[in-house]
């Protein structure tokens, strides 16, 4: 019995040092706002990312929101909500991971319920309990119709412990119904005021951010690019489906689908330029009669600007469009008057004089060539003998006479001197 207590005690005590030893709780945790969505709308997750009295560091390196279904679907992000790899998704943190420094870290995974060393390195956490949320809106435009299930998780880098999971969520994609047949009718689509947000992290100069807004039917427009001329952090830009101001003039365009407001706190001497994409309901387009590149994005400043909008794409619902901007302001999605072409000239064609085969062809004088006065007869009376003319030599026989004259010469003189000096020698 004593050998038996003594073992008790000594249970309890490295029970108790067990116990005693800090560690920090990870839990991951992930819910959505609806089970069921039709294809073009959006779906949002909150995701909570839970550190209980870590007073050792925990690594987290990245996160990941994981769809598995039909189709699968990974986007990774930081942990202050920047998104790395993906697109149609918007996320919006909120909360806090703790201060972020250099220590041991240890942690306890809800995910598993094991302990896990890390040993030294840099992570997030102290002695208290933080909280981090993201709220996190998917485009299932990009998605196929079907079951799905969502899963959130926490990458450490660590080989121990890769990653903290959170349990998985499931929620179905519908296929959007068919468009109406025909050429439209008399009733009009009507999109209910809708507001998005965008956390901007950090843009450095000379960068392109690009930024996914929900596509649930409540706001039409779909995304932002922004490039930056100066550092841009922390901004959040908020923009809003809303009535023409009436201190605002009439957009000068035929029909006008939606006014929206973009408010950023963004100085506009901080931005190169913002590629504004946004959709518009091919029904809208047909009840008023007018075809996808009669479109137009317009800004107010000072007045209303028409900006450079181009086609970007289309589905079974909508037409995408890309403008850019010199900034956010009020905007408004329009449709222009049909440019009328007049029609070009058309040449009159001369017809082609085509000769029959083999036509003798006549010879044609100029008219100001006046036809030739028949010649005189001359009787043989009156005729005047012609002069006989004077006999010429040919040229090559002009030449050799000359040749010939010259030698005669030469020897005539050749032989005076030799007699001159036979002479001479006879004296002597």
């Amino acid at each position: 019995m004593r050998w038996a207590g003594s073992a008790l005690v000594t249970l309890a005590v490295v029970a108790l040092i067990f116990l005693s030893v800090p560690a920090g709780a990870v839990r991951v945790s992930i819910t959505a706002d609806k089970t069921s969505v039709q294809k073009g709308g959006s779906i949002s997750f909150n995701v909570s990312v839970e550190l209980t009295s870590p007073d050792q560091y925990i690594p987290i390196q990245k996160l990941s929101l994981n769809l598995t279904g039909t189709k699968n679907v990974t986007w990774y992000f930081h942990p202050n909500g920047t998104l790395i790899s993906g697109s149609g998704i918007t996320i919006t943190p909120a909360g806090s991971l703790g201060p972020y420094g250099y220590g041991e870290g240890y942690g306890y995974a809800y995910d598993d319920g094991n302990y896990y060393n890390f040993s030294y390195g840099y992570g997030y956490g102290d002695n208290n309990t933080y909280v981090m949320n993201y709220t996190i809106t998917i485009d299932t435009s990009q998605l196929d119709a079907g079951s799905y299930t969502a899963a959130a998780y926490v990458y450490t880098g660590k080989s121990i412990k890769p990653y903290f999971s959170s349990p998985k969520v499931s929620f179905s994609v519908s296929a959007p119904p068919p468009p109406p047949s025909g050429g439209g009718g008399t009733g009009t689509v009507t999109i209910p005021p809708g507001t998005f947000k965008v956390y901007v992290g950090i843009i450095k100069p000379g960068e392109v951010e690009s930024f996914n807004i929900s596509a649930d039917g409540a706001i039409y427009f779909a995304g932002l690019k922004i490039k930056a001329l100066d550092w841009i952090a922390g901004a959040r830009i908020k923009g809003k489906t809303v009535t023409k101001p009436a201190d605002l003039p009439s957009v000068p365009a035929k029909h006008v689908l939606a006014y929206v407001f973009v408010d950023s706190g963004i100085r506009e001497n901080a931005v190169d330029y913002v590629d504004i994409t946004f959709r518009v309901p091919k029904r809208w387009l047909r009840e008023r009669d007018a075809s996808p590149e009669q479109v137009r994005l317009y800004r107010y400043a000072g007045g209303w600007q028409e900006l450079p909008t181009d086609v970007s794409g289309e589905d079974a619902v909508y037409v995408y469009y890309t403008a850019r901007s010199p900034g956010f302001s009020y905007f408004a999605i329009a449709a222009v008057e049909e440019a009328v072409t007049a029609p070009k000239p058309v040449a009159e064609e001369k017809p082609e004089v085509v000769l029959p085969p083999y036509a003798p062809e006549e010879e044609v004088k100029p008219p100001s060539e006046e036809a030739a006065p028949p010649e005189e007869e001359v009787s043989p009376e009156a005729e005047v003998p012609a002069e006989k003319p004077e006999l010429e030599l040919p040229k090559p026989v002009v030449r050799w006479v000359v040749v010939l004259i010259a030698l005669v010469v030469i020897l005539a003189a050749v032989a005076v001197v030799a007699d001159y000096y036979y002479y001479r020698k006879r004296r002597r």
